[in-house]
């Protein structure tokens, strides 16, 4: 079974029903390739927008389901249209260590599938980093899908005690192997730049003094701009990593066989 990152599978024991659920936010390319590969092995898409950035700001909700006929009968869709009641109010004096702060719990079994990541193009390769973003857990031992996203992505040993403790270490992981692909800023430069001022991290690309121009140029140098390999506290924005060209036999057959349809978005094509 292969899968896309940020999608959390939740598997029903009882009727043997695997359903994908994931945000959307505006990515239609990568959303057509998701529906057409997973469309065989789910039952439902369950897809999740929100008008509203992470950054607090209004947006117009994007997804239409007319766009995805073929796939009517098994999307459920659902716009959130409220804040969460929790929220936090952020003060510009704050420091990062308030502004980052989390929590949430977990303790339950869950499988995790380690993806290739390709960035800016469906076909560029972020070679020696595995992307484990998706996830599975049965229906009965999910708590929420925040707590899934959070669980760390390592086996812990059991002569760990802090995992007993714990909110984000478990040693019943399961690791899936060649679990699928993780398509990450297929977009423009200006798109990209919009989307990292509005996501989760919007604080930490606003003071790295980043824009649009340098996202381009990073884009065709085939340069990541952002490293997920260093410790969160050191400096993540700016990478030395190269992407290389991706052979076509590892890629999603859905992408192959329409070439002339991601035409744009494959590289030396």
């Amino acid at each position: 079974m292969m899968i896309f990152t940020y999608s959390k599978f939740y598997y029903n024991s009882n009727i043997m029903n695997i359903i994908d659920c994931f945000m959307y936010y505006d990515e239609e390319m990568v959303l057509d390739i998701r529906l057409n590969i997973l469309d065989k092995y789910v039952s439902h898409f369950v897809i999740c927008e929100a008008n509203f950035n992470h950054n607090g700001t209004k947006r117009e909700l994007q997804f239409n389901i007319e766009n995805y006929k073929k796939f009517k009968e098994k999307i459920i869709y659902l716009p959130l249209n409220s804040l969460p009641e929790n929220l936090k109010l952020l003060n510009k004096d704050d420091t990062k260590v308030i502004k980052n702060s989390k929590n949430f719990r977990y303790k339950k079994k869950v499988t995790i599938f380690e993806q290739k990541m390709y960035y800016y193009k469906l076909n560029l390769l972020h070679q020696n980093f595995k992307w484990y973003g998706s996830k599975l857990v049965k229906k009965k031992h999910l708590l929420s899908p925040q707590w899934l996203r959070n669980i760390k992505s390592k086996k812990y040993p059991l002569w760990r005690m802090d995992i007993f403790f714990s909110n984000t270490k478990y040693n019943n992981i399961k690791f899936i192997k060649n679990g699928g692909w993780h398509f990450t800023n297929v977009k423009s430069p200006e798109k990209i730049d919009f989307k990292m001022r509005n996501f989760l991290h919007h604080l930490e690309y606003e003071e790295s003094g980043i824009d649009a121009e340098q996202v381009a140029k990073t884009i065709k140098e085939k340069k990541i701009f952002y490293d997920h390999g260093v410790d969160k506290r050191d400096r993540k924005w700016g990478s030395a990593a190269k992407l290389v060209r991706e052979d076509d036999c590892y890629l999603p057959k859905y992408i192959i066989e329409n070439k002339n349809k991601f035409k744009n978005w494959l590289e030396d094509y």
